[in-house]
């Protein structure tokens, strides 16, 4: 149990850490933030704020306190909005969460009538039926079996048959 707890705390350690590259790369990516802040701005004016903002920094200093940062829950300040980011980000949360909550509400309410074994188990049954009366008094089965890498975890695949009594028996 242990091992376990101590392998998903390293993998969230592991996703967080990505996450926090790609924002990063994602910011550093999509343009210079000065020439976003300032559009019109003489270079001079430009210059003095990539100092101030310390976008001179090299990469892997900009990373660290990027996520120094983040850990602290200062997410900066928004180019747009010139306001701080957090507050705009937790405004916008409960319409958030009602989405998710919607969608997933939406998918369980699919899910689950599609997911209900009665129908196919009338469907097999009616088929097994018919293949018995073709086939004479011999046992009607059928095995699905699945193509599958092999993993640590099987998948049981259920394997349906009719007995002599033409009941349908699933394994």
């Amino acid at each position: 149990m242990l091992t376990l707890l101590i392998r998903r705390v390293v993998r969230l350690v592991v996703v967080l850490v990505g996450v926090t590259l790609v924002t990063f790369a994602i910011l550093h990516v999509s343009g210079d933030p000065v020439s976003l802040i300032m559009p019109e701005a003489p270079e001079a004016d430009r210059a003095a704020l990539r100092v101030a903002m310390g976008f001179n920094d090299p990469l892997p200093v900009q990373f660290t306190r990027f996520l120094a940062n983040t850990v602290r829950g200062n997410f900066g300040n928004s180019f747009f909005h010139r306001a701080p980011a957090l507050p705009l980000v937790l405004e916008r949360m409960p319409t958030t969460l009602l989405l998710s909550v919607f969608a997933m509400a939406l998918s369980l309410a699919l899910a689950i009538p599609l997911g209900d074994r009665r129908p196919p188990e009338r469907v097999l049954r009616r088929f097994y039926k018919l293949a018995r009366r073709l086939e004479g008094r011999r046992n009607a089965s059928i095995v699905v079996r699945t193509r599958r890498r092999p993993a640590r975890r099987t998948l049981r695949v259920p394997s349906f048959a009719l007995n002599k009594r033409g009941e349908l028996i699933v394994r």
